[in-house]
């Protein structure tokens, strides 16, 4: 099987630096990119060709759903990382076009989960955005 073909996305140094970290140790994982959120973001995934784009969310404001957007062409699946669990923002990710979902509270043998889920071409979402997303399904429908 080839390796899975990871572009790291965000706009903090650091936390692209511990994802590249964490990811070394996969053996069925290649880091081929890093890029803040802005920027030239698109067009270094053409250039690279990434089956999975690891998408650190550091605010919940348009421009992360730009750069989703800007990824609509690609083959690639997105996996987005927040500290948002709001069951709104999460439902608005998905519907932009992201395939994988975490918390960013949720221990690191998810995100790994999660990689080789969606470059699978399955949907992943971490057990604490489905209980919110369930709870919040629930509610509206009356359900207890």
């Amino acid at each position: 099987m080839d390796k899975i073909r990871v572009l790291l996305v965000s706009d903090f140094v650091l936390l692209r630096s511990g994802l590249r970290a964490l990811l070394a140790d996969c053996t069925n994982v290649q880091v081929v990119g890093e890029s803040a959120v802005e920027g030239e973001t698109a067009r270094q995934a053409q250039e690279l060709q990434p089956n999975v784009v690891i998408l650190g969310i550091s605010k919940d404001g348009e421009d992360v759903f730009k750069t989703i957007k800007d990824f609509g062409t690609l083959a690639a699946q997105i996996v987005a990382v927040s500290p948002n669990q709001d069951s709104d923002f999460v439902l608005r990710l998905l519907r932009a076009g992201v395939h994988g979902y975490l918390s960013n509270q949720e221990a690191p043998s998810e995100l790994v989960r999660a990689m080789d889920a969606v470059a699978r071409g399955e949907v992943f979402l971490c057990p604490s955005a489905s209980k919110v997303l369930l709870a919040d399904y629930r509610y509206q429908s009356g359900m207890k």
